[in-house]
């Protein structure tokens, strides 16, 4: 896993400091509307912030459209010590079906629909795990999104500002000037020196 995203390291150290809950209006699948929210805190690699930074960690960026959430995964075991003795505790991940629209960098299949994984959902408990400053997906939703590809070939969004809402659409065509400021930022890209990988389509 890639250190800007060892969610299992974060969870270790968030829920032995502290968790944040509050009650949030939510329509995510099979998010309660009561829904307990326990925010991550991540150490990035780079600034999340900035977009040059972002897209220059990230072996994809494109837009696409969300068409289905289709699941939950829990990985990353680890043992927390809690007021009723030792519990193993998990990182949820949140795996959607979506149709990407425009490639902006790297090469993802547009043909057919794709899966990637957002860190982050519902925990085994049925709290909401999240970064700060971050949410899940909405089905019908199209984003601007930065991946990275994993040693299996999967595709992590991961953390804050790695999904943004596409608002400006009014066309998907692929010579459309809307597309012209993603464009900027990837040919300003901000490059990063790490181990790469690329996307699988393992269905």
């Amino acid at each position: 896993m890639n250190k800007m995203f060892n969610i299992k390291k974060i969870i270790s150290i968030i829920l032995g400091l502290f968790i944040v809950l509050f009650t949030v209006s939510c329509n995510k699948g099979n998010i309660d509307n009561e829904s307990k929210v326990v925010y991550m805190r991540g150490d990035f690699a780079v600034d999340i912030d900035s977009p040059y930074e972002l897209v220059g960690y990230s072996d994809y960026y494109f837009i696409g459209e969300v068409i289905s959430q289709k699941g939950t995964e829990y990985r990353d075991p680890i043992d927390v010590e809690t007021e009723n003795g030792t519990e193993e505790v998990t990182s949820p991940y949140t795996n959607y079906e979506i149709k990407v629209i425009k490639n902006i960098k790297g090469n993802l299949p547009m043909n057919k629909n794709i899966t990637i994984t957002k860190a982050g959902g519902l925990s085994e408990t049925g709290d909401l795990v999240l970064y700060e400053k971050d949410s899940l997906l909405d089905v019908g939703q199209v984003y601007v999104m930065t991946a990275s590809a994993q040693p299996d070939g999967s595709l992590l969004v991961s953390g804050p500002n790695s999904s943004k809402i596409f608002d400006q659409i009014t066309t998907r065509s692929s010579d459309s000037d809307v597309y012209d400021k993603f464009n900027d930022i990837y040919s300003n890209e901000v490059e990063f020196n790490r181990e790469r990988f690329h996307f699988k389509d393992n269905k």
